[in-house]
């Protein structure tokens, strides 16, 4: 099996389209720090009962990394097996219900 870290410098473009490579390759040097961001604050709301956890909104908010990038950086860190998603639900600005992730501990 092939493991990857918290750090791999490649994040990986689905579905070999080119937009999503250029995107990939884009985020590459970011992802890392990102990532960590992204990690840390879960890691920080899922030790906070009223939080429980947090949804990709309430990441993208607080840390002020733009929601798509969030996406990415959540479906990493789950196949990193450093997250997961809970079973509650919270709604969002606009009304609808969101995931909420949490830190494996």
């Amino acid at each position: 099996m092939n493991e990857r870290s918290l750090f791999d410098p490649e994040p990986p473009a689905r579905r070999g389209e080119s937009t999503q490579a250029e995107a990939a390759a884009y985020i590459r040097d970011k992802a890392p720090a990102l990532r960590t961001r992204v990690l840390e604050y879960v890691r920080t709301c899922s030790r906070i009962p009223a939080m429980s956890g947090a949804t990709i909104e309430e990441i993208a908010e607080a840390t002020g990394i733009k929601q798509s990038s969030v996406c990415g950086r959540i479906d990493e860190l789950k196949k990193l097996n450093l997250i997961f998603e809970s079973d509650l639900r919270r709604a969002t600005r606009a009304g609808v219900k969101a995931k909420v992730w949490r830190a494996v501990t």
